[in-house]
């Protein structure tokens, strides 16, 4: 028996010392609640400057003064004072008589261990004999694509002037929830304005410059009843009435980027005012409409430009500071200079549509294309120049662009077939650009779709037949692939489309501009409406997929 024992003791003695992982138990989940508070929550005739809530545990502040909402809104930020399980708030401002006061805390008071919210973050008291109780509820969504719009500001004002709601702080205030729901509650019977907006600077006010905004088109009456309204709003940014250069930038000599606060018309001019001889501004549009880009190639006398921009309701000028014109050459023959030419086509995952444009897309404009440089791969076969020069119907080997017209893409007009393997081989120096770069030997493969790998949509809309609309396919990631205004009723067809899932919408165009036109506060006109097709459309490979779409159900 002793031996036993003397065997197994070291066996028992290594069992034991295994460590063990504390887990602690379950994670705590349970909010911290009010045990008591001073005054008592819901209470009446309050006249104190401040409140105090004891907690069942340790809480933790959380930016307690950005997350607070107090309905009707204080003037002055209160003070947040931790004492142990209790916070005692002391309010500077002088409350109003005969009030319902509405504080919602937010995200503002969590647990200290795990920093779960407080169960109840709204404190209500009056400083009268009654407690108002009449409250609203709606929803805020975006106007264009109509999703919910969470974490904005909904707002009633006592005062009904337009104007006031960009100098003084509405009477009551809340927020939308993820789903951009919201309820205002607590209040005085009579009439509103009633609006929404993001309020970015967190001032409780409107800037039309950079927050969207919502708002209802005439004054509410809130009261007791108990059918109420459900208030839809749709939030938009209002396009700004005024030109303004927001922002110019100099990427590196000879190239500035310049962003404006409308888009850009087709009559918007742009000329230096202290341009050398024989200078030449190239102008290059970008995809977004608000923006372009400059170039030029010439030495300016001082380490500026001044630059003149126009249109027929805007003319203003700006400076740009100039890197040095010698250096920059300086620095690209001695291979110091990160600027290159670089070159790319318009294909996408390495497939290419046989009956659209191939582009050969550059960062600077070209200037000159020595076209025998090219080498091209159909399937197996190299093509001789010959051909290819015959094929794309090309009147020289060197072609020099002309300075007004030089272009970020050369488009090779060719006749590409269905279902074919096609590698571009271009040789040193066959496009060079403003600037004096070229590039190395570049390859690039694609492969065109065969006609079976195509579906079509049939889209038969029936609208109302004195009503213009705007009708766009988007794809599933939201790119519009076709826009086509009409008027009434129409049969939408989009042939040769690539499989998979695409959505439509409909803007309802009533100025008839041909595009979505947001709205306009002080005027009271709301955004124009867009519709959604209420399905997802499936294309698949050699299919005909056909809908009916009654715009006016």
């Amino acid at each position: 028996m002793r031996v036993l024992l003397f065997v197994c003791l070291p066996f028992l003695l290594w069992s034991c010392a295994q460590p063990v992982p504390l887990t602690g138990g379950d994670k705590d989940q349970t909010p911290p609640k009010i045990l008591e508070s001073s005054p008592q929550n819901f209470s009446r005739n309050f006249s104190g400057d401040k409140i105090v809530l004891k907690f069942d545990e340790f809480v933790l502040l959380k930016s307690p003064t950005r997350e607070l909402i107090v309905s009707p809104p204080l003037k002055h930020d209160p003070i947040f004072v931790e004492k142990g399980k209790s916070i005692e708030i002391q309010i500077k401002d002088t409350l109003l008589e005969n009030t319902t006061y509405n504080f919602n805390f937010g995200g503002g008071i969590a647990d200290f261990t795990e920093g779960n919210l407080l169960d109840s973050n709204r404190f209500v008291f009056s400083t009268g004999n009654d407690l108002d109780s009449a409250f609203i509820e709606g929803s805020i969504i975006n106007a264009f694509d109509l999703k919910p719009v969470k974490d904005v500001l909904v707002m009633l004002y006592k005062d009904t002037i337009d104007t006031i709601v960009f100098s003084e702080k509405p009477y009551y205030v809340s927020k939308t929830k993820e789903d951009g729901s919201f309820i205002l509650n607590y209040l005085a019977e009579g009439e509103y304005r009633l609006l929404a907006c993001e309020d970015l600077n967190n001032n409780y006010k409107l800037d039309l410059a950079v927050e969207r905004i919502a708002f209802y088109d005439t004054l509410i009456q809130v009261n007791s009843d108990t059918l109420k309204p459900t208030y839809k709003l749709r939030m938009f940014l209002q396009a700004p009435e005024e030109q303004k250069l927001l922002q110019k930038k100099v990427l590196h000599f000879g190239m500035a980027s310049l962003k404006f606060q409308k888009n850009l018309g087709e009559k918007t001019s742009f000329e230096v005012l202290n341009a050398p001889e024989n200078f030449n501004l190239l102008r290059v549009n970008t995809t977004q409409k608000d923006s372009i880009v400059l170039f030029w190639n010439a030495a300016f006398e001082s380490d500026s430009m001044v630059l003149l921009s126009k249109d027929s309701s805007y003319s203003d000028t700006s400076t740009l500071r100039l890197p040095s014109h010698s250096k920059f050459y300086e620095d690209l023959e001695k291979g110091k200079n990160k600027v290159k030419l670089e070159l790319g086509l318009n294909t996408a995952s390495n497939l290419f549509d046989f009956f659209d444009t191939l582009k050969i897309q550059s960062n600077h404009p070209l200037q000159t294309l020595r076209l025998n440089n090219i080498m091209w791969v159909e399937n197996n076969d190299t093509l001789p120049w010959d051909s290819i020069k015959t094929a794309l119907q090309l009147p020289d080997s060197i072609v020099p662009v002309h300075p007004d017209t030089a272009s970020l893409f050369w488009i090779l007009h060719y006749p590409w077939q269905a279902g074919v393997n096609y590698t571009l081989h271009l040789l040193p120096q066959f496009a060079s650009d403003m600037y004096g770069l070229s590039h190395d030997s570049l390859q690039f493969s694609f492969k065109t779709r065969s006609k079976d790998d195509y579906g079509s949509l049939l889209l038969k809309v029936k609208g109302n037949e004195m009503q213009s609309y705007v009708f766009e396919l988007l794809d599933d990631k939201g790119n519009s692939i076709r826009h086509e205004a009409f008027s009434g009723s129409k049969n939408v067809r989009v042939p040769m489309l690539n499989q998979g899932n695409y959505s439509a919408r409909l803007v309802v165009d009533d100025n008839n501009n041909g595009i979505w036109d947001s709205g306009h506060y002080l005027k009271k006109r709301q955004a124009e409406k867009v519709i959604y097709f209420p399905e997802k459309i499936d294309i698949r490979a050699n299919w005909d997929v056909d809908f009916s779409w009654d715009v006016k159900k």
